[in-house]
């Protein structure tokens, strides 16, 4: 008998905001919604402080839902109770909305570079000089997922965080990685005394990622002190700009595919030459995963002109501008 689609978790970006910002809700399904979705129903205690959508529907196959909560300018720090509710199942957590930051230089900012497709590039998380007295943060950094992802080799533990800066002297570290996201816990027994490069990691990028400007934003930063208390904050977001990757079948990344690229191609498909990942990448014409003689065949083809090159992709610029988000 398959059990009723029930909710299973409903979190916030953030427990705590300063009036004005906007948070995002997530809820959880048990199971992946059917049919034409699933509807949750949203409330706010106090629609005066935080609104929230009257509803939230999951498609079908999804199991999870996000919804945006926008706060309101208030004069006294307030409690608000946010509620999502499947028929007769229901899950409440709280938001405190706070006064805004007289101090505005308080501020988690991510930095990120810039390169071509199929790229290692670092993401830098900085803190300003003024953001001192945290013993523990949690960051999420999210990103679209066709960009690329930070690679975590099986079973590490270390190695993929640096902290170039002694912000968080001996913190110890841990992280998760996929679909997008990143996400670093560190916790020391001293607290911060100044600000710098808090955390720095490498997202590679696909080499089949469209060229463009792409956001990296700060979803989840949450900074405590020894006592557990939050330390305000604000965050900026970050921009990724990628330029167009090297063409397909240009195996020795040259530029351009020549006689070199075939060789290269053919020596893989008879196992004389083991492919780097980004290789396979750019060898793969056929897009069957692998470097065979009908790929060494077509790089051999665009070369001399036979073939049409396949081109890199080019993804239209995303405007607007990156505001700061305040933290209580």
């Amino acid at each position: 008998m398959l059990s009723p689609l029930m909710l299973s978790d409903l979190v916030l970006s953030a427990a705590a905001v300063a009036g004005g910002a906007s948070v995002t809700g997530t809820v959880t399904l048990n199971a992946p919604a059917s049919g034409r979705g699933t509807l949750i129903a949203l409330k706010s205690s106090n629609s005066l402080v935080a609104t929230v959508p009257d509803s939230l529907l999951i498609p079908a196959g999804s199991m999870k839902g996000s919804f945006t909560i926008s706060t309101k300018t208030v004069r006294a720090p307030s409690a608000v109770t946010i509620t999502a509710t499947l028929g007769d199942d229901s899950l409440s957590t709280n938001l405190t909305v706070g006064l805004l930051l007289a101090n505005r230089d308080r501020s988690i900012t991510v930095k990120a570079g810039s390169g071509r497709a199929g790229d290692a590039i670092p993401i830098t998380i900085l803190t300003s000089s003024a953001l001192t007295g945290y013993t523990r943060a949690l960051l999420s950094v999210e990103f679209p997922p066709e960009l690329g992802d930070v690679i975590v080799p099986e079973g590490a533990t270390s190695g993929v965080v640096t902290m170039p800066d002694p912000v968080l002297p001996g913190a110890r570290v841990s992280f998760s990685a996929g679909d997008g996201r990143f996400t670093v816990q560190m916790s020391s027994s001293a607290p911060a005394a100044t600000g710098g490069r808090l955390a720095e990691f490498v997202l590679t990028t696909d080499p089949d990622a469209p060229a463009g400007s792409y956001p990296i934003r700060l979803t989840v930063a949450q900074l405590n002190d020894a006592t557990g208390q939050q330390v305000p904050c604000t965050t900026v977001d970050g921009m990724l700009v990628l330029s167009a990757g090297f063409p397909k079948g240009d195996l020795n990344k040259s530029g351009k595919v020549d006689v070199a690229d075939a060789v290269i191609a053919l020596r893989v498909s008879v196992g004389l030459q083991e492919p780097t990942p980004e290789q396979l990448a750019l060898g793969d014409v056929t897009g069957d995963g692998r470097i065979d003689l009908g790929d060494a065949s077509r790089i051999l083809g665009i070369a001399i002109g036979l073939v049409k090159p396949i081109l890199p992709i080019i993804r239209p610029p995303i405007t607007g501008t990156l505001v700061p988000v305040t933290l209580l």
